[in-house]
């Protein structure tokens, strides 16, 4: 699609390449909200969770969910799950009621008091099953409603390809004097084939420009290349050259 056009330019946006994490869909998941008992007993036990409000429902894999009740270890399961079992008299009390929305709540809870203790950091993998984990919750001004925004913070790359005239494009040279403020070279110790020359150029126009720096080397040392720099006006800058005897 044409992403603009104007005076001979042209922007166009080809997509989006295939990020390296996927975007959560959620449809692996089920989303748990507190209710009040008004039994008195449970009412009291339960009664902070529900007063949590959003920040105490649960985002659950469906994986560790089965509504039919049959299914032990599950969030669900029911009487039936537990008869079911072979020798379950055998099992210790609670066997089959382990993983329930109590469970998954408490783990969570823990793991957010050990973020705000420092014990652990975001980055770390498991982050528990509170909704807020993965998305954000803003309540409406307006009406008593929730919203929940789940943000991508990952890394896209998008292809976008430029148009333009070739009447309308010119090459620019930035020209600028220099000089060289200072020279240094290191002797040859004895029995040593190697040195080193420190040149000190500065940029004395008024542009950001290149320099080219050479050194015309005498008979008995081997050739050395030339070095680029760029300089802002004004800029010094000092380049060292390795220099290598031919005698050996």
């Amino acid at each position: 699609d044409t992403l603009a056009s104007q005076k001979g330019l042209i922007a166009k946006i080809h997509g989006d390449y295939a990020p390296l994490s996927v975007i959560e869909t959620f449809e692996d998941k089920m989303l748990f909200v507190p209710s009040l008992s008004q039994r008195k007993k449970t009412k009291r036990v339960y009664s902070r969770v529900y007063k949590g409000g959003a920040s105490s429902w649960l985002l659950v894999p469906v994986s560790k969910v089965d509504l039919s009740g049959l299914s032990c270890d599950k969030v669900g399961v029911g009487y039936t799950g537990f008869k079911n079992q072979i020798s379950r008299c055998n099992y210790k009390n609670g066997s089959c009621l382990n993983n329930q929305l109590w469970d998954l709540y408490q783990e969570s809870e823990k793991i957010r008091s050990d973020k705000k203790k420092g014990k652990l950091h975001n980055s770390d993998k498991d982050k528990g099953y509170f909704l807020e984990q993965a998305c954000k919750i803003h309540k409406s001004t307006s009406v008593d409603r929730l919203q929940v925004r789940c943000e991508d913070l990952s890394t896209h790359t998008t292809k976008i390809t430029l148009e333009l005239e070739a009447d309308d494009v010119t090459l620019v040279r930035n020209v600028a004097s220099g000089i060289i403020s200072k020279i240094n070279s290191s002797r040859f110790e004895a029995l040593t084939e190697f040195g080193r020359v420190s040149v000190e150029i500065e940029n004395t126009g008024t542009l950001t420009s290149g320099f080219n720096i050479g050194i015309m080397c005498p008979k008995g040392l081997t050739t050395i290349n030339n070095k680029k720099a760029t300089l802002t006006a004004g800029e010094r800058k000092s380049i060292e050259f390795r220099v290598q005897s031919l005698i050996r």
